[in-house]
């Protein structure tokens, strides 16, 4: 269905020692394309945060692709063993590929890059004018571009975009494909009381939101386009046939322009003394340029799944959740760590109304209520399918640690506002444990402990 060409230039660096005290790690790759197409970077990398085990730091080392001087791709190397493709842009046959890998390793001095290793893979544009359009193929090669707001040019531990995936339904005579991002966190919220609320009602610190949502024809034409714009109303996003659209993280709570806003930095010098210190080249203090993050997007989740599951993908590491919990601690605004708290997937229908979730563990008289003051809920499923939400309970380590061993149950409660608005269809919960050597997230599916009183 796709023509790949894969182009492996990629060589593994084991890197051992520190970076130099004022230069990151620079990795340099070329070569030519052999098709006209799409050029993606895919990057494997092992990263080593076990030094920063109880503190703050972030658990990533921040890199950035060089794609011109003036257009940067920032990405983050997050602790363990990842992989991650970004989008380069399209090629013609035969184009040049020139690309630098700059790594700021001396920036995190607790985390240690140990290798990373890196190829091109190319993809043709050609579309098949049948319904056997290949939709990941597409869904891949429109990902947007998303440039970093004013304050994250400089500071690059905040509000950091960690995974972009997108869902592919089929309506009517159209195929649409919707982009949700996934945020460690948002700024606009400043305090342990805003935070504590968030887990309530969306039970998670991180912002998820969905991006960009295109429109196509049964054969692969655009259509139409809209984007998350201010107030969370979506506006159209005015794009062509242009892939790999361009969008603009305009405010702090992480919604969308397309199109810069006056002010923007890049229309300014951009990291002056960043440039000076870390890159050690004068001359690029000079630049402006643009920096934005071109993540691949992947699979998301599948009907009646909300995005959330995402963050429960992979139990043995649930590194968003962690980076997550220690930009909060650092920013002074953590109310509780995930390993206090029990996440609880509520699906089912709900017409009008709220839900709280309550929680009671066998043998105790204390009651735990979502959010930790009985935050509430009022949709199943946002941006979704209207099924399922997450929601967090704040229980305690000591109960986190008991249901995740096995060693005890609790008692679960759904209370909605409107009862007769709301059907239960199915409860799953799962607890967070901290590996006390490396510090990385484990997660632990916990359902078999509930006691749902309906």
């Amino acid at each position: 269905m796709t023509n790949n060409l894969v182009l492996i230039l990629g060589i593994l660096f084991a890197l051992s020692g520190e970076a130099s005290s004022m230069r990151p790690t620079s990795l340099e790759l070329s070569g030519f394309a052999d098709i006209d197409g799409y050029a993606f970077l895919n990057l494997h990398s092992e990263i080593d945060c076990s030094a920063s085990v109880s503190t703050s730091a972030p658990n990533f080392i921040t890199a950035h692709v060089v794609k011109a001087p003036r257009e940067w791709i920032r990405t983050h190397l997050i602790d363990g063993s990842h992989t991650q493709v970004l989008t380069i842009g399209k090629v013609t046959q035969g184009q040049e590929l020139s690309l630098e890998l700059r790594i700021a390793e001396w920036e995190n001095r607790l985390c240690k890059l140990k290798s990373i290793n890196w190829e091109l893979t190319f993809e043709t544009d050609e579309l098949k004018k049948t319904k056997d359009v290949d939709w990941e193929q597409v869904a891949r090669q429109w990902s947007p571009r998303i440039v970093v707001r004013n304050n994250n040019y400089n500071q690059m531990k905040t509000d950091v975009l960690l995974d972009l995936r997108h869902i592919i339904e089929e309506k009517n005579d159209r195929t649409i494909i919707s982009y949700t991002a996934y945020y460690s966190d948002e700024d606009s919220k400043t305090s342990k009381q805003a935070t504590n609320s968030q887990n309530g009602s969306w039970g998670r610190t991180l912002d998820v939101e969905k991006v960009l949502e295109l429109s196509f024809t049964r054969e692969g034409e655009l259509l139409d386009s809209q984007h998350q714009a201010e107030l969370h109303f979506f506006k159209d996003s005015k794009i062509t046939n242009s892939k790999q659209p361009l969008l603009f993280n305009v405010a702090q709570n992480n919604i969308f322009s397309n199109s810069a806003k006056p002010g923007f930095l890049f229309e300014a010098p951009l990291l002056g003394a960043f440039s000076e210190q870390l890159l050690g080249r004068q001359r690029e203090a000079s630049y402006p340029r643009r920096v934005s993050y071109n993540i691949a997007s992947t699979t998301g989740p599948k009907f009646p799944d909300s995005r959330d599951r995402i963050l429960f993908e992979e139990l043995e590491d649930l590194w968003m959740l962690k980076t997550s919990d220690n930009e909060l601690m650092r920013e002074g605004k953590l109310a509780q760590k995930a390993s206090a708290l029990l996440y609880v997937f509520v699906k089912g229908e709900l017409l009008a109304g709220k839900l709280s979730i309550q929680a009671k563990p066998i043998g105790s008289n204390l009651v735990f209520s979502s959010g930790g003051s009985d935050s509430k809920f009022n949709r199943l499923g946002h941006h979704m399918w209207g099924k399922e939400s997450l929601s967090a309970v704040v229980i305690s380590e000591e109960i986190s640690q008991k249901l995740a061993a096995s060693q005890t149950e609790i008692n679960i409660e759904v209370t909605a506002t409107k009862p007769s608005k709301f059907n239960l269809e199915d409860i799953q919960a799962f607890v967070v444990r901290e590996d006390p050597e490396s510090g990385r997230y484990k997660g632990y599916d916990v359902t078999e402990q509930l006691i749902i009183n309906e």
